[in-house]
């Protein structure tokens, strides 16, 4: 099978996935047997290139697995990459025929999910490229998240300039065009930033059967930068930094993000929100030598917080480091058992508090890979709320908000999940903070964590709880032994 694999560009997921021992041993066969994730995904890219090699999705996946890196964006740009074909003396062309069908067969993947294989590899001229030619629809699910990305995207080499695309006009004559292209992507705050400054950047053009072609010209500066290049200054005096650096190097840095401060925000927010806003990302981006960081993939993003929630958050410097992160913290979380570890502080809706578990695993409706393994470190029955820490693998949004409300432990101050039962005085913001995050470092091979310290007003909170549950160890004992449960 190895031999025949080495005589063919086959895709080995047809004799070697199901069996792991056959795929590993082929992997570093042909990749090497490295510990660094930089240098196994250079290795499996330069096989693909060299051998014009066909792999299937999963194929990628596993790929991507033994990597601990995402080679999928490579691929995809490789794929979608005008094929050259070497010509002989004589005129013929070898593996010509192959060759074309090869490059439409992945053209044809890449539009089959575009959100898959286009946005989330963030290939966004090669998306406007297939929306302006009309295959891919404005009406297509993946049209928010492509619009999304772009409003994301502080590179002028990721984002497009323009984006234009045919829709049909309203059907109702009292329904304007305006209102039409917002039902495109109503939740999205690019969008209808770019819309409420219609003249400055949409123009239309009605064409021959009735159709308009809208054009849609993108603000080629991102404002929020400004914005955070401002705050710097005003804080340079007062604070060296204004969110405190838990690690850094030359390939990553993992920053202490505090409540309150989004971590990223898209370009025409500020002007949306009506007010001067500085997110994350482009405070970084904002720093000295943050120019080199807007090339990075995402420019450096690799995972999120809510606006609400503070904790560990780490950024990439690197392209190399940015694949490694975004994988291990996306799609092959799950598999790499490295889990990110929170601290949250939840209302006891059970009227018994003998009936609440204190510990378990909860399984998301959407998605079964998805959970979240969790444990009550403390109850303070007079209040009635519970000191919960959680562990999760992957991370989707409000994952932890949601599946702790499923059970009847809803965040303090989590009033879209929890309802009127979450409002309580002793917290302002969601009770959620990221007290560690891990991950396989991508230069070194090594296994890293990083720690958060807990912040003032979780600490105060707890101060509280405290004070008004006189004797909590002797209840918090007796309620274990009651239960017959341990934590």
């Amino acid at each position: 099978m190895l031999r025949l694999l080495l005589k063919y560009p086959v895709d080995p997921s047809v004799l070697l996935l199901p069996d792991r021992t056959l795929f590993l041993s082929w992997c570093e066969r042909h990749f090497g047997n490295s510990p660094h994730p930089a240098e196994r995904a250079a290795a499996v890219r330069q096989f693909v290139r060299e051998t014009y090699l066909q792999p299937r999705q999963r194929t990628i996946d596993a790929l991507n697995r033994w990597c601990l890196t995402d080679v999928g964006r490579e691929w995809f740009q490789f794929c979608l990459a005008p094929v050259t074909v070497t010509r002989r003396d004589d005129g013929s062309t070898p593996a010509d025929s192959v060759l074309e069908a090869w490059h439409q067969t992945c053209e044809r993947i890449a539009m089959l999910d575009a959100r898959k294989n286009l946005v989330e590899h963030r290939l966004l001229h090669q998306y406007t490229f297939f929306l302006s030619q009309g295959y891919i629809s404005a009406t297509d699910e993946s049209f928010p998240y492509f619009l999304d990305e772009c409003g994301e995207s502080h590179s002028s080499a990721e984002r497009p300039a323009q984006i234009c695309f045919t829709v049909r006009p309203p059907a109702d004559d009292r329904d304007s065009l305006l209102a039409a292209l917002r039902r495109l992507a109503p939740r999205c705050a690019y969008w209808c930033a770019l819309l409420d400054h219609v003249e400055d950047h949409v123009s239309c053009t009605v064409c021959p059967w009735g159709d308009v072609r809208v054009a849609v010209t993108l603000p080629p500066a991102h404002e929020c930068c400004a914005v955070a290049r401002a705050a710097l200054s005003q804080a340079e005096a007062s604070e060296p930094s204004p969110f405190p650096v838990l690690l850094e190097d030359a390939h990553v840095v993992v920053c202490a993000k505090p409540a309150g401060v989004a971590t990223s925000r898209h370009a025409l927010s500020c002007t949306q929100l009506g007010r001067p806003t500085c997110d994350l990302i482009s405070t970084q981006l904002a720093k000295t030598g943050g120019e080199l960081r807007r090339r990075v993939f995402r420019q450096g993003q690799v995972h999120r917080l809510d606006t609400g929630t503070s904790g560990s958050i780490v950024m990439a410097k690197t392209d190399a480091a940015a694949d490694s992160l975004r994988h291990q913290m996306g799609t092959s979380a799950r598999l790499t058992f490295i889990p990110k570890l929170y601290r949250a502080l939840c209302v006891v809706v059970e009227n018994d508090l003998t009936n609440v578990p204190l510990k378990g695993e909860i399984k998301d409706h959407g998605d079964a890979r998805v959970r979240t393994q969790y444990r009550v470190v403390q109850f303070f029955s007079s209040s009635r709320i519970a000191l919960v820490e959680c562990r999760i693998q992957q991370g989707k949004k409000h994952q932890i908000r949601r599946h702790l409300a499923s059970i009847g432990l809803p965040l303090c101050g989590d009033v879209d999940h929890g309802g009127a039962a979450c409002c309580q005085s002793l917290f302002r913001r969601v009770a959620l903070h990221a007290l560690a995050v891990s991950f396989i470092h991508p230069d070194t091979g090594l296994k890293t964590t990083v720690l958060s310290p807990v912040p003032s007003d979780f600490r105060d909170a707890l101060a509280t709880l405290r004070q008004q549950e006189p004797g909590s160890e002797g209840k918090q004992s007796s309620l274990m032994m009651a239960s017959g449960k341990r934590v």
